[in-house]
């Protein structure tokens, strides 16, 4: 085993640590491997520890010294990846050097990351610079890896297909090395015509560790046709030491791609599969096998190049630096993309990103390969809970599920495995187990506390989609002890949890408990800021806030109530309720917790006017007369704002209740009211995403239809209709001017347009 073999084994071993919560661990093993300062694996471990602390403790302590240790790791792998290879160097499947460079770009890319959170303009300009410099290394060790490019056209069954292919010869073409040079020094009497008596290496010797048996008894199957060891030699990418840069030169390229071809040519692809029949596994009950299948249903052949450290390195790490990034900038919002790419950004392909991410996360055994699998899940996640409508929910769940099951096992005590178990129970509206998941976990110690702040974060929003609202509360103050983020967005959605309790249910505990957490906020504003500017959940609690003491105001001057009169007794509406639609709280919430909210808004005055129990004199949120102050100066919500925000809550709980008719009218009231609406601007955009998955989801009903069903001609007409009426409706979203948490609602609106697109990409297969 080579050196540098044993150094990435070993730090790998140290990330194993990290990911499964034993952070002490994690830092001696990598402080060890780094005290020579000789390890670039192991600096790059110790410093995305540091990292990792910072980022997800939000303490800014921490992002100094990752950065210092960073940095020697950047220079240690540059001064490794431009040293001259001596010649007894044993020949590797890829261009010597190629791994560290992968390593500068995962360095500088994580060196980006703490200039963004020091939260400072300057800062962020170098971190743009840095992301550009890792975007460009990845792309290189891309353009290496898959010479020939990879299209959203190829399946992964391909992709893995050639990748085989090419580690198969590169293999026989070491073995043929190493045999010619044993023969040509044991010939005995052959004179010069020793080298004829050379004979072919024989694949049925060729051992791989992914595999308990010969490869050759795998691939004996394949008719591969092995070039003669003389063209191989000429052809081998290795073959010449690597340029000064340590890029792969245009003829290296060209020789890779046809070496590629020839040898998928060849391949019966059919037999790799049985590769997958000892690979099927379940993730603690849930129904989906472990073994990875591609979108057009063919199980994908297991990578032979698995247990191979060096090559697993070049390829996982490849793939998950140009697929994070083509990810990233596929979701960006068109203007965001486009400012992006003055900077040198341009891979913007999300069904290519997400191939290459499932590249890198099938080995399971290195560091990019649990990352990519960590960004494969959060993406599934973030589609299920916050497009609000999926092409497929069917497929991302499985997906989910299958990549979570490959590595979960591997980290039984890894916060951020525990809390994909979780939010996967919780996609699969099995929100009982999730919040058990998460209790479990987080009853026992840890030592990672800044990874157990996202398990504590996700419990805040299990307990309120279960209409658990005391415990919420808890939870949330919960996060002020495990995370420096806005401390005032806490305690706020502390507040709110309990202002979620019906008047008539609240204890007079929780009324004074809500009304220290209101007076305690002011205390907490501008603790954090992000290039120069609060959280995006401060401004809107800010402004909430003013709200409520401007209703207390008028109020007392009305004479309902005198100015001792707590503030807390004004709020009607939970500020909960409205934050959790940014987070889509009520998307896979159960039923009778929909119900429970839609009583609680209900139950004020004046009543809604639609839905069950309406009254049948109702008032019309367009009226220029019925909606006067005067008219509403007795009713617990008391301005055209309020009730627009209760409408628009109403829409959304009744939508998700499956009451598409009376969802529609509420949001069609606050589309209404829009001329009239003082202060909350983000009602209205916030109506247009939902009756935008409102409209998906009853194409998705009609199209159920009998005299549909089966009919492809009239479903693709229904769906090209009504998807039509979405796109128009994001459009509009697109158009609107500045409100709270813009940059959410339309983040939402680009998932829901993509997963439109996606169905009709379907339709037309």
């Amino acid at each position: 085993m080579s050196d540098q073999v044993s150094l990435i084994l070993d730090a790998t071993e140290g990330f194993n640590l990290l990911l499964n919560n034993q952070l002490a661990q994690a830092n001696d093993r990598f402080k060890r491997g780094a005290n020579d300062g000789n390890s670039p694996y192991h600096l790059a471990g110790l410093g995305l520890a540091k990292f990792l602390q910072a980022a997800l403790g939000q303490e800014d302590k921490e992002l100094l010294s990752s950065l210092n240790i960073l940095g020697q790791a950047e220079t240690t792998a540059n001064n490794h990846a431009q040293a001259k290879r001596p010649k007894s160097e044993p020949p590797t499947v890829y261009p010597p050097g190629t791994e560290f460079k992968i390593i500068v770009s995962d360095v500088v890319v994580a060196q980006a990351l703490c200039h963004i959170l020091t939260e400072s303009t300057i800062e962020f300009m170098k971190a743009v610079y840095k992301l550009n410099r890792a975007y460009k290394g990845f792309s290189n060790a891309y353009k290496v890896v898959f010479p020939k490019d990879i299209s959203e056209n190829d399946s992964l069954h391909k992709i893995f297909t050639d990748l085989n292919a090419f580690y198969l010869k590169s293999k026989e073409r070491e073995k043929e090395k190493a045999f010619s040079a044993a023969t040509s020094t044991s010939s005995s009497g052959s004179g010069f015509f020793g080298w004829n008596t050379k004979k072919r290496t024989d694949l049925q010797h060729l051992k791989h560790s992914s595999s308990t048996s010969a490869i050759p008894n795998l691939v004996a199957n394949l008719s591969l046709d092995v070039p003669s060891s003389e063209n191989l030699a000429a052809s081998a990418p290795t073959s010449r030491p690597p340029s000064e840069r340590g890029s792969i030169t245009p003829s290296e390229q060209s020789t890779l791609a046809t070496t590629a071809d020839t040898a998928t040519s060849n391949v019966d692809t059919s037999a790799t599969s049985s590769l997958n029949e000892n690979s099927h596994g379940a993730e603690n009950g849930d129904e989906s096998p472990s073994h990875l299948v591609g979108e057009d249903g063919k199980e994908v052949p297991e990578p032979l190049w698995k247990g191979d450290a060096l090559t697993t390195l070049v390829i996982s790490g490849a793939a998950f630096g140009f697929g994070l990034f083509g990810l990233i900038f596929s979701i960006l919002p068109p203007r965001l993309r486009k400012l992006i790419s003055w900077f040198g950004f341009s891979n913007s392909n999300r069904q290519v990103a997400l191939k290459l991410l499932t590249v890198a996360s099938a080995t399971g055994d290195d560091v990019h390969g649990y990352f990519a699998s960590l960004c494969l899940i959060t993406y599934y996640s973030v589609i299920l809970l916050m497009s609000g409508w999926q092409a497929d929910e069917e497929y991302l769940l499985r997906q989910t599920s299958a990549v979570l099951s490959r590595i979960s096992a591997k980290f039984p005590d890894g916060t951020l495995w525990v809390l994909n178990r979780a939010k996967l129970r919780r996609m699969n509206r099995d929100l009982d187990s999730a919040i058990a998941i998460l209790e479990e976990a987080l009853s026992k110690e840890s030592t990672f506390r800044e990874a157990d702040s996202l398990l504590v974060f996700e419990l805040c929003w299990s307990y309120l989609s279960a209409a658990k609202f005391a415990p919420a509360a808890r939870t949330f103050l919960q996060m002020k002890e495990t995370n420096s983020w806005s401390h005032a967005t806490y305690v706020f959605m502390s507040a709110g949890s309990l202002l979620m309790i019906s008047l008539s249910s609240r204890t007079e505990e929780q009324t004074a408990e809500i009304e220290k957490l209101l007076e305690e906020l002011p205390s907490l504003f501008n603790q954090k800021r992000l290039m120069g500017e609060p959280p995006t959940t401060e401004i809107f609690i800010t402004r909430k806030l003013a709200t409520y003491k401007a209703k207390h105001a008028r109020w007392v001057a009305s004479g309902r109530i005198d100015s001792k009169t707590r503030l807390s007794d004004v709020i009607r509406i939970s500020p909960a309720s409205e934050l959790s639609l940014f987070w889509n709280t009520t998307g896979r919430a159960p039923k009778d917790s929909l119900q429970h909210q839609i009583d609680l808004l209900s139950a004020f005055s004046p009543p809604p006017r639609f839905g069950p129990g309406a009254p049948s004199a109702t008032l019309k949120v367009g009226s220029t007369t019925s909606l006067a102050t005067s008219a509403l100066s007795t009713f617990d919500l008391d301005t055209l704002d309020e009730i627009a925000t209760r409408d628009l809550l109403l829409g959304n709980l009744y939508r998700c209740l499956g009451s598409f008719d009376v969802a529609r009218q509420f949001h069609e009231a606050v589309l209404a009211a829009a001329p009239r609406i003082q202060e909350e601007k983000w009602l209205v955009p916030f109506s247009t995403l939902d009756l935008a998955v409102l409209d998906a989801q009853e194409a998705e009903r009609d199209s159920e239809l009998p005299d549909v069903k089966g009919d492809k001609s009239k479903e693709k007409k229904l769906w090209k209709e009504r998807a039509a009426k979405v796109e128009k409706r994001l459009d509009e979203l697109l158009q609107m001017g500045e409100y709270d948490l813009k940059g959410r609602v339309e983040s939402r609106g680009g998932m829901l347009r993509q997963q439109i697109a996606e169905k009709l990409s379907k339709l037309k297969a």
